[in-house]
């Protein structure tokens, strides 16, 4: 099964979303801090392109890193990492860091990263995804119209965007 879709739009080059590989660390550094730059916080960013080589591309990764892009532009990124809820017993990733390029296409870009997210979880046996709003640049009726929708698709996926919403407390902030 192909992870990787393109997403019809009325633009000449179609919007492509798909799992990131090794050679886009750079790429995903520069929308990390892109992030945290228009959340106001760019001090923020630790991270390098080498942590994301080391935990994201090796024998065991860490995560899973999806990306938006037209053309050879990168106009959004998506971080899930495995999850389990002890609480339900099932298997499911937590979207830790979320990003689409504001703009006309947004809502398209945010509706691709996450669909893609929910179809890598799934394939997984994943039975639920949170998505943290604090990592995101979405606004919250932009992502909440967006989860609607593909909660409708497949009610099995339980997609929420608070631990609290998932029923479990969370350990750590």
């Amino acid at each position: 099964m192909t992870f990787e879709r393109q997403l019809e739009n009325l633009a000449p080059e179609a919007l492509v979303i798909r799992i990131a590989t090794a050679v886009d660390v750079h790429e995903l550094d520069s929308m990390v801090r892109r992030l945290a730059t228009l959340l106001g916080r760019p001090d923020v960013v630790e991270s390098s392109p080498d942590d994301f080589l080391q935990h994201g591309f090796g024998a065991a990764p860490r995560f899973t890193a999806f990306i938006a892009s037209k053309g050879r532009v990168n106009l959004g990124f998506a971080i899930a990492i495995p999850s389990f809820c002890s609480r339900r017993g099932h298997p499911g990733v937590l979207i830790d860091a979320f990003f689409a390029e504001p703009g006309p296409e947004q809502k398209l870009i945010a509706r691709g990263l996450v669909s893609l997210a929910i179809d890598h979880c799934e394939g997984r046996g994943g039975r639920y995804v949170e998505i943290y709003r604090r990592n995101s640049n979405v606004g919250s009726s932009l992502l909440e119209g967006v989860l609607q929708d593909l909660h409708r698709r497949n009610p099995q996926i339980r997609v929420a965007t608070s631990s609290e919403e998932l029923g479990i407390e969370p350990l750590l902030h």
